[in-house]
Protein backbone atom coordinates (compact mmCIF):
# COMPACT_ATOMS: atom_id res chain seq x y z
CA UNK A 1 0.00 0.00 0.00
CA UNK A 2 1.85 3.20 -0.82
CA UNK A 3 1.61 5.84 1.78
CA UNK A 4 -0.59 8.31 -0.28
CA UNK A 5 -3.42 5.45 -0.43
CA UNK A 6 -2.60 4.89 3.10
CA UNK A 7 -3.26 8.75 4.31
CA UNK A 8 -6.38 8.90 2.72
CA UNK A 9 -7.65 5.44 3.89
CA UNK A 10 -6.86 6.90 7.66
CA UNK A 11 -8.51 9.58 6.97
CA UNK A 12 -11.75 7.52 5.10
CA UNK A 13 -11.81 5.32 8.41
CA UNK A 14 -11.68 8.72 11.09
CA UNK A 15 -14.80 10.16 9.54
CA UNK A 16 -16.23 6.34 8.97
CA UNK A 17 -15.94 6.07 12.92
CA UNK A 18 -17.41 9.26 13.19
CA UNK A 19 -20.09 8.59 11.38
CA UNK A 20 -19.43 11.55 8.82
CA UNK A 21 -19.36 11.66 4.99
CA UNK A 22 -15.45 12.34 2.73
CA UNK A 23 -16.97 15.80 1.67
CA UNK A 24 -14.90 16.18 -1.81
CA UNK A 25 -14.74 19.42 -4.14
CA UNK A 26 -14.22 19.43 -7.75
CA UNK A 27 -13.85 22.16 -10.47
CA UNK A 28 -13.39 22.53 -14.18
CA UNK A 29 -11.30 25.98 -14.76
CA UNK A 30 -12.89 28.21 -17.48
CA UNK A 31 -10.37 29.65 -19.23
CA UNK A 32 -12.24 32.09 -21.80
CA UNK A 33 -14.47 29.78 -23.88
CA UNK A 34 -12.37 26.25 -23.14
CA UNK A 35 -11.99 24.51 -19.58
CA UNK A 36 -8.98 23.22 -17.66
CA UNK A 37 -9.70 18.95 -16.97
CA UNK A 38 -6.80 16.66 -16.14
CA UNK A 39 -6.32 14.90 -19.37
CA UNK A 40 -4.83 10.83 -18.90
CA UNK A 41 -4.19 8.63 -21.83
CA UNK A 42 -5.71 5.42 -21.62
CA UNK A 43 -5.78 2.35 -24.00
CA UNK A 44 -9.33 3.48 -24.94
CA UNK A 45 -8.35 7.38 -26.07
CA UNK A 46 -8.14 9.86 -23.68
CA UNK A 47 -10.18 9.84 -20.15
CA UNK A 48 -10.75 12.95 -18.76
CA UNK A 49 -11.55 14.00 -14.96
CA UNK A 50 -11.87 17.89 -12.99
CA UNK A 51 -9.41 19.02 -10.60
CA UNK A 52 -10.01 18.36 -6.90
CA UNK A 53 -9.96 16.79 -3.75
CA UNK A 54 -10.72 16.14 -0.04
CA UNK A 55 -11.96 19.23 2.35
CA UNK A 56 -9.24 19.52 5.30
CA UNK A 57 -10.59 20.09 9.01
CA UNK A 58 -12.14 23.65 9.54
CA UNK A 59 -11.56 24.85 5.68
CA UNK A 60 -14.83 26.08 4.04
CA UNK A 61 -15.73 24.46 0.55
CA UNK A 62 -14.56 27.82 -1.53
CA UNK A 63 -10.90 27.49 0.56
CA UNK A 64 -10.65 24.25 -0.05
CA UNK A 65 -11.67 24.19 -4.00
CA UNK A 66 -9.13 27.26 -4.33
CA UNK A 67 -6.21 25.29 -2.71
CA UNK A 68 -6.74 22.00 -4.81
CA UNK A 69 -6.89 23.88 -7.99
CA UNK A 70 -3.73 25.75 -6.85
CA UNK A 71 -2.35 22.71 -6.03
CA UNK A 72 -2.88 20.30 -8.94
CA UNK A 73 -3.17 23.07 -11.74
CA UNK A 74 -1.22 25.99 -10.44
CA UNK A 75 -4.15 28.74 -10.43
CA UNK A 76 -5.96 30.75 -8.75
CA UNK A 77 -9.34 31.10 -9.23
CA UNK A 78 -12.22 32.88 -8.61
CA UNK A 79 -15.36 30.99 -8.28
CA UNK A 80 -18.68 31.34 -10.14
CA UNK A 81 -21.31 29.31 -8.08
CA UNK A 82 -21.61 25.82 -7.03
CA UNK A 83 -23.10 23.50 -9.74
CA UNK A 84 -24.49 20.50 -7.74
CA UNK A 85 -23.81 18.47 -4.17
CA UNK A 86 -23.88 14.56 -4.47
CA UNK A 87 -24.14 12.61 -1.75
CA UNK A 88 -25.49 8.82 -2.74
CA UNK A 89 -22.21 7.64 -3.51
CA UNK A 90 -20.54 5.42 -1.28
CA UNK A 91 -16.63 3.51 -1.57
CA UNK A 92 -15.25 0.64 -0.17
CA UNK A 93 -11.81 1.11 1.43
CA UNK A 94 -9.14 -1.07 2.89
CA UNK A 95 -6.91 -1.04 5.73
CA UNK A 96 -4.89 -3.31 7.59
CA UNK A 97 -7.15 -5.67 6.53
CA UNK A 98 -10.76 -4.67 7.14
CA UNK A 99 -12.86 -3.16 4.67
CA UNK A 100 -15.47 -0.53 5.40
CA UNK A 101 -17.74 1.48 3.34
CA UNK A 102 -17.99 5.54 3.38
CA UNK A 103 -20.12 7.79 2.05
CA UNK A 104 -18.60 10.67 -0.14
CA UNK A 105 -20.45 14.21 -0.31
CA UNK A 106 -19.17 15.68 -3.40
CA UNK A 107 -19.34 19.90 -4.24
CA UNK A 108 -18.64 20.40 -8.02
CA UNK A 109 -18.39 24.62 -8.32
CA UNK A 110 -17.90 26.33 -11.62
CA UNK A 111 -14.78 28.54 -11.56
CA UNK A 112 -13.01 30.80 -14.01
CA UNK A 113 -9.24 31.15 -14.41
CA UNK A 114 -8.35 34.46 -12.32
CA UNK A 115 -4.50 34.05 -12.47
CA UNK A 116 -1.91 31.09 -13.91
CA UNK A 117 0.69 31.07 -11.42
CA UNK A 118 4.37 30.62 -12.80
CA UNK A 119 5.70 27.72 -12.57
CA UNK A 120 5.33 24.04 -13.93
CA UNK A 121 1.06 23.59 -13.91
CA UNK A 122 0.34 21.33 -10.81
CA UNK A 123 0.26 17.55 -10.59
CA UNK A 124 2.96 17.56 -7.97
CA UNK A 125 4.00 13.83 -7.36
CA UNK A 126 0.13 13.46 -6.65
CA UNK A 127 -0.99 12.06 -10.28
CA UNK A 128 0.45 9.43 -12.24
CA UNK A 129 3.47 10.36 -14.77
CA UNK A 130 0.71 10.17 -17.68
CA UNK A 131 -1.94 12.63 -16.44
CA UNK A 132 -1.72 16.10 -18.29
CA UNK A 133 -3.49 19.26 -17.79
CA UNK A 134 -5.91 19.79 -20.97
CA UNK A 135 -8.09 23.11 -21.94
CA UNK A 136 -11.18 20.99 -23.46
CA UNK A 137 -14.90 22.63 -24.85
CA UNK A 138 -18.07 23.02 -23.30
CA UNK A 139 -19.37 19.77 -25.09
CA UNK A 140 -16.58 17.69 -24.17
CA UNK A 141 -16.64 18.49 -20.41
CA UNK A 142 -20.48 17.86 -20.15
CA UNK A 143 -20.14 14.70 -22.38
CA UNK A 144 -16.52 12.72 -21.70
CA UNK A 145 -15.61 14.04 -17.68
CA UNK A 146 -17.30 11.49 -15.40
CA UNK A 147 -18.33 14.22 -12.85
CA UNK A 148 -20.56 15.28 -15.54
CA UNK A 149 -21.35 11.84 -17.10
CA UNK A 150 -22.64 10.35 -13.61
CA UNK A 151 -24.17 13.13 -11.96
CA UNK A 152 -26.17 15.21 -14.68
CA UNK A 153 -24.63 18.01 -13.93
CA UNK A 154 -25.18 20.95 -15.92
CA UNK A 155 -22.86 24.42 -16.56
CA UNK A 156 -24.11 27.82 -18.31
Amino acid sequence: MSSYYREKALRAKELFDKGLPFVKVYAPVRDGDLFMALAKETKNGIEYDIAGGGVDDGETLEEAIKRELKEELNVEVDIIKELGVYDKLYRTWELDGQSFDIQYEIHVFDTKLKKQLKGDMGLKGEFKSNVKVAKIDKRTLLSKVAEFCKFGIKID
